[in-house]
């Protein structure tokens, strides 16, 4: 694991996580970096959160996501990372799952319409955007939803310009 430091145009070597992984979902909270489910080498889909502390370059297990899944999207609101959709066992995932990052606890929320893997997420003005992924049936697509964090529902937006999986999201407000 490396970390960047942009103040002094350098990369570093930190502590090693336990096991390596990938098509996992990555949030940074405060001081903190979970590593959220993901595929392990030998082992399989895992369920298991590891929480990475950047000031004294630790690792710990931060516990289990209810579901096994990998190439989930992740987005933190407020001290909440949500949990949304990946794959597993064979089928795309449509569920939603929060995790608080305060009392370590998980809670099972409204799926989302489109079940789907490797889509992109992201937060804007409190709502949270799922674009694109991987559909039911594997395919790419185009389909963009927005959840209320507040109210628990989920509504349809526009559509990307085409057909995207494996991407990445973010806000950016100037």
């Amino acid at each position: 694991v490396e970390r960047y430091d942009a103040s002094q145009d350098r990369w570093t070597e930190v502590q090693p996580m336990s096991s390596a992984r990938s098509t996992h979902g990555v949030c940074a909270v405060g001081d903190d970096v979970y590593v959220i489910g993901g595929n392990v080498t030998g082992v399989g889909y895992v369920a298991s959160v590891l929480k990475y502390s950047v000031s004294r370059n630790t690792w710990t297990e931060a516990g289990n996501m209810p579901t096994t899944r990998d190439s989930l999207c992740v987005c933190l609101v407020g001290s909440h990372i949500y949990c949304i959709g990946g794959y597993d066992e064979g089928r795309n995932l449509s569920l939603v799952e929060r995790f608080d990052t305060e009392n370590s606890e998980w809670s099972t929320l409204a799926p989302m319409p489109t079940a789907r893997s490797a889509a992109a997420a992201f937060m804007l003005e409190g709502m949270i955007y799922v674009s694109g992924g991987d559909d039911a049936a594997g395919s790419p697509t185009d389909v963009v939803e927005c959840y209320d964090p507040v109210s628990g529902a989920w509504d349809t937006v526009a559509s990307l310009p085409g057909t995207r999986a494996y991407g990445a999201g973010c806000s950016f407000r100037s």
